[in-house]
């Protein structure tokens, strides 16, 4: 486990970064995947004031995109652990539900010799009832036919697309650029999610996890028809 003075020396160096003139991103960015390998326990986050001092205006509400979504990863990360810690002891009651489940098997024993008779009289109304799941698995195939358009027919479906993509090459790239595909993923859910077709990345700017970057990568793709990044990444450049 890390130690608080590990723990203590980052906040530090984070402090520095917020007083600091000119800004620097890349310093900023090399503290929080330090921060993201160190496995940092429950007490050390609450004694050492690390996750405040993440949480910090100053880096959500960054000018550099890739701070913003670290920060946010960051924070959620460390959220998640601290929930999960009081979950732990769940587990424990599962073998006790097994001991207690393995008598049951032997009532049908009993209940199944006593009545030979009445199996051939079970046959004839058993008859019928094959034909229900049929009805039933020729209904379902029918509900999905009508669902399956809902994913594909909407106006910006095709640029969605286009963020899913990115989102899983940045996610194969590992390391710091899974915040990225993080980012490229909840971008392609929003396109979705709009009734009108985007016909510039400033019209939905104001949407929430749409950033300067993904501005320009839509504006990119409206005034070309392509992804200056995403073209690199098919074509191995980067």
């Amino acid at each position: 486990m890390v130690s608080k003075e590990e723990i203590e020396d980052c906040r530090g160096r984070l402090q520095e970064c917020r007083s600091a003139t000119p800004q620097d991103p890349k310093r900023i960015l090399s503290i929080f995947e330090e921060l993201s390998k160190k496995p940092i326990s429950v007490e050390i986050l609450h004694t050492t004031g690390i996750g405040k001092e993440v949480n910090d205006r100053f880096f959500k509400n960054h000018a550099d995109q890739e701070v913003r979504e670290h920060c946010t990863e960051l924070v959620r990360k460390w959220k998640d652990f601290a929930l999960g810690k009081s979950v732990s002891a769940a587990p424990a009651a599962a073998p006790a539900q097994n001991k207690l489940d393995s008598p049951p098997p032997r009532k049908p024993e009993k209940s199944v010799s006593a009545a030979p008779a009445a199996a051939p009289e079970q046959k004839k109304p058993d008859s019928p009832p094959p034909r229900k799941p049929q009805k039933r698995a020729a209904e379902k195939p029918a509900k999905q036919a009508v669902k399956s358009p809902k994913k594909t027919s909407g106006p910006n479906e095709e640029l969605a697309k286009l963020f899913d993509e990115l989102s899983s090459f940045e996610f194969k790239k590992g390391g710091t650029s899974k915040f990225a595909g993080v980012a490229y993923k909840n971008v392609a859910a929003t396109l979705r999610g709009l009734d009108e077709k985007v016909i510039s990345g400033k019209s939905i700017a104001h949407l929430k996890g749409v950033g300067k970057e993904t501005v320009k990568k839509i504006d990119q793709y409206i005034e070309t028809g392509s992804i200056e990044r995403l073209e690199k990444y098919r074509n191995g450049e980067d």
